[in-house]
């Protein structure tokens, strides 16, 4: 149930295929492709993704405490009669869907190691089959990778975004509490 209302609110194939992180991704990968045509390739990715996934998770935990409880009143939530998505929800899937693209190029990069280093295959079709898509696998998982490092620019501009959101609705907090202020003073002479 959340993956497809996650991918829907992110906006689906077609936020992807309009990205161009994921273009940037695709030119780094192919620029990369000897890379990840090479045996331990995977070390790479199983050494950053992790910490990429704890950036991610320190990410969401952050951005939920910020801010008061008005201010998240007024990102969270649809307006009445409006399909929009709030900005919320919009923060909260992109940062599900980086997370996602870490866990996919994570498993493949394992799938990948895990068939190479396996001493005794299953099976000698399973290895001939396996040889043969080698290569676009390998590339795969490499692209997933990739990906996931373009997600963190995306995803530090989107951060700074949100962070202008808070400063700006917080200034306007501040300039009614000092007109607040000020009215109380005059009534008070």
């Amino acid at each position: 149930m959340g993956m497809p209302r996650y991918f829907a609110e992110y906006g689906g194939w077609n936020s992807v295929f309009a990205s161009k992180y994921f273009y940037a991704a695709v030119a780094v990968s192919g620029l990369g492709y000897w890379y990840f045509q090479q045996p331990k390739w995977w070390d790479l990715v199983t050494s950053v993704v992790p910490g990429l996934v704890g950036f991610a998770i320190a990410g969401v935990a952050i951005f939920v405490s910020l801010g008061s409880d008005a201010l998240r009143s007024i990102i969270a939530g649809k307006e009445a009669g409006s399909s929009a998505t709030s900005p919320f929800i919009a923060f909260m899937s992109m940062f599900t869907h980086f997370i996602m693209v870490q866990l996919i190029a994570l498993v493949l990069a394992l799938v990948a190691k895990f068939f190479y280093e396996t001493a005794s295959p299953p099976s000698a079709a399973l290895v001939d089959v396996g040889v043969t898509l080698r290569p676009i696998f390998w590339w795969l998982g490499g692209l997933f990778f990739c990906y996931a490092v373009m997600l963190c620019l995306s995803l530090a501009t989107e951060i700074f975004r949100l962070a202008t959101m808070i400063d700006d609705f917080q200034s306007q907090e501040n300039e009614i509490a000092a007109e607040e202020a000020r009215r109380r003073a005059e009534e008070n002479k």
